[in-house]
């Protein structure tokens, strides 16, 4: 599963005692100046897609989750290479309006599994 896939979650998993959904993006490609305007509409739409998910609470549908009443989201990025300017802006102008939904963006992972690199986004309230 990737970014490229935007109907599906990539991965998902409670955290914080049950009162989180992490929901995971993995993105494989290069932030290009080539392909970086198709580049940003993939992590658009990906992240309106975890956004419907979470809104209407289609996770209630996996019997491993209609347990939980989650109060918020967390969508963690875990990126190969690492972002542009440009898509840390987006990542920001998305934190801002996801967490109107109780949506957080959190941290971004950037590197292989084995050698990946912690970023944070600032949040300005």
């Amino acid at each position: 599963m990737a970014i490229e896939k935007t109907n599906v979650i990539d991965g998902m998993t409670p955290e914080d005692n049950g009162k989180c959904l992490k929901m995971v993006i993995y993105d494989y490609f290069e932030w290009s100046e080539i392909i970086e305007t198709e580049h940003l509409i993939m992590l658009r739409d990906k992240l309106n897609s975890y956004a419907t998910y979470w809104e209407e609470r289609e996770f209630e549908n996996i019997s491993k989750y209609n347990g939980f009443d989650f109060d918020y989201a967390v969508i963690e990025y875990h990126t190969l290479h690492a972002p542009s300017e440009k898509a840390i802006a987006f990542l920001s102008y998305a934190q801002k309006q996801l967490r109107e939904a109780n949506i957080l963006i959190g941290s971004i992972f950037v590197g292989d599994a084995d050698n990946a690199v912690r970023y944070d986004l600032v949040s300005e309230e």
